[in-house]
């Protein structure tokens, strides 16, 4: 049994006999469409070429188009001030004009159309709210004042009697001319 084995080990690693087909090699199919690519962008760069010449050719030779000229006779007529048309315009100089702080206009201080100078009052927005604050303001500024000195004078037992009233005073003057001017229009 040992030479049966060892003769189909012999066989199967023995050359066969007869003649051996050539293998085609991977070369031949990439090489081939390497080249027809290279054939195909050559064609592509080719034609691309000649429509460019072409252009070029067509460019020098083109002229431009004749200036269209409309003319009229000279008649005398009346020259009418105002024309009437539908168009749009757009000034030669212009601005755009904003405001810092936004309100509710209660002047304006130009008429369209004229020409203004630097400082000209433009437009006067309506404060009466932000007066109206600054009056809380200083109420409470005199409050606080006259709590001071109120505190102080207790202390001092009367030292400051003249602050005292002036401090009142004060206060007063503002609750009438508060109450005076409108809040709201």
């Amino acid at each position: 049994m040992q030479t049966n084995l060892l003769s189909r080990k012999t066989s199967a690693t023995s050359a066969p006999a007869g003649p051996q087909p050539k293998k085609k090699g991977v070369r031949g199919p990439v090489f081939l469409v390497v080249a027809g690519l290279i054939v195909l962008f050559l064609i592509i760069a080719g034609i691309k070429g000649l429509q460019f010449f072409t252009m070029i050719k067509a460019g020098k030779s083109m002229a431009p188009p004749p200036t269209t000229v409309t003319s009229a006779t000279v008649q005398k007529g009346d020259w009418e001030p105002v024309l009437t048309a539908v168009g749009s315009i757009s000034p030669v100089q212009g601005a755009t004009i904003s405001a810092e702080l936004a309100g509710r206009v209660s002047e304006i201080g130009f008429e369209s159309g004229k020409p203004v100078k630097q400082g000209d009052l433009l437009i006067k927005l309506d404060a009466s709210a932000e007066q109206a604050q600054l009056h809380d303001d200083e109420i409470a500024a005199s409050r606080r004042n006259l709590a001071e000195v109120l505190g102080d004078g207790a202390r001092e037992s009367g030292g400051r009697h003249d602050e005292i009233v002036a401090t009142t005073s004060g206060m007063a003057e503002l609750k009438r001319s508060n109450r005076s001017k409108p809040v709201f229009d």
